[in-house]
């Protein structure tokens, strides 16, 4: 049994010591050649073509997205604003309005802004953009 087989077998089983990532079993199964198991665990990492600011105003960030596939279910859109804040967190479900407004922020303000997609419980990296806000 191969190394790989190994994996499988004890991801199949819920047995594995090791958390395996769905980007690495699904690399696993495509070195296999395996595209049956694939198709019958559904799985699929999902992913986005881009993200970007797409308008700013000095209290607003308007970002804009297209997923890969469309297969995405929802997404998760944050916004760190600076000075050690935490991550604002914002859950949006995948209804082909890929657009997201952060409103009520400083003006002049240079934040964090990330989104991670996700197809039902699988989700994907999160990919990170800077943005800033208007002056007054």
């Amino acid at each position: 049994e191969s190394p790989t087989e190994l994996v499988l077998r004890e991801w199949e089983t819920g047995n594995s010591a090791v958390p395996i990532s769905d980007a690495t079993l699904l690399e696993i199964l495509q070195d296999m050649g395996r595209p049956d198991v694939i198709q019958d665990i559904g799985l699929q990492v999902p992913e986005l073509v881009h993200f970007q600011v797409e308008a700013t105003t000095s209290s607003t960030i308007r970002v804009a997205w297209e997923p890969a596939s469309q297969d995405i279910t929802h997404y998760v859109v944050e916004i760190k604003p600076p000075g050690g804040a935490p991550w604002w967190s914002y859950h949006t479900q995948e209804n082909g309005n890929r657009t997201f407004v952060f409103e009520n922020l400083d003006a002049e303000t240079e934040c964090d802004i990330r989104i991670q997609p996700s197809i039902q419980k699988i989700n994907g990296e999160w990919t990170n953009i800077t943005a800033k806000t208007n002056a007054v």
